[in-house]
């Protein structure tokens, strides 16, 4: 979308309330479309923090693995979209258990395609490990925080959310990361 003034681009976010999408969504989840609600954020342009160099979406459980604790995550060089990629490109998927009192351990599905034309990677989007250690860690902090303020998240104990496998609840959380600056760019629960 390219708004041609704020009030479009207001317009057209409280419009995506009730696109066919979201709609769909909120039947398939048993939602309430009365009780919906919207807001709109209003951040600085992120162009203006300089280039990025990944795109990274972490969801706080690993899907169809009921015996393993940790996240998924799905990455992809430069500022390349994760969740709704070009044609011919795929992010890497990789999977960071969450132990106890042990550092994060990565195993790696796959690595990023992030152009059509070109060869998959052979190494991770971000090589850096503080970096990928780091968001992991603000997403089990922010997770432990959610539990602890939503009523229903979770029935078990919110100080250990990170450590319990096969979540029927998890967030989804998307960063940005500039060189050596992190941006969490959203996050929203994640019951898919």
């Amino acid at each position: 979308m390219k708004p041609k003034s704020i009030e479009c681009a207001i317009k057209a976010a409280y419009a995506s309330l009730w696109n066919t999408r979201a709609v769909e969504e909120r039947a398939f989840a048993r939602l309430d479309h009365e009780s919906c609600v919207m807001g709109i954020a209003a951040l600085p342009t992120y162009k203006n923090l300089g280039e990025i160099t990944s795109n990274t979406v972490i969801v706080t459980r690993i899907d169809r693995n009921e015996g393993v604790m940790g996240y998924t995550i799905s990455a992809q060089k430069g500022n390349v979209l994760v969740t709704n990629p070009p044609r011919g490109t795929e992010s890497e998927l990789a999977i960071v258990t969450t132990l106890p009192d042990a550092d994060l351990s990565y195993s790696y599905i796959h690595y990023a395609k992030p152009d059509a034309t070109q060869p998959r990677l052979n190494h991770p989007v971000i090589e850096d490990k503080k970096t990928s250690d780091l968001m992991v860690e603000i997403a089990m902090v922010v997770e432990m925080n959610y539990c602890a303020n939503k009523k229903g998240y979770s029935r078990e104990d919110c100080r250990e959310i990170a450590y319990i496998p096969g979540k029927k609840r998890s967030l989804d959380m998307e960063f940005k990361v500039y060189g050596d600056r992190l941006l969490c760019k959203q996050v929203r629960e994640f019951n898919g």
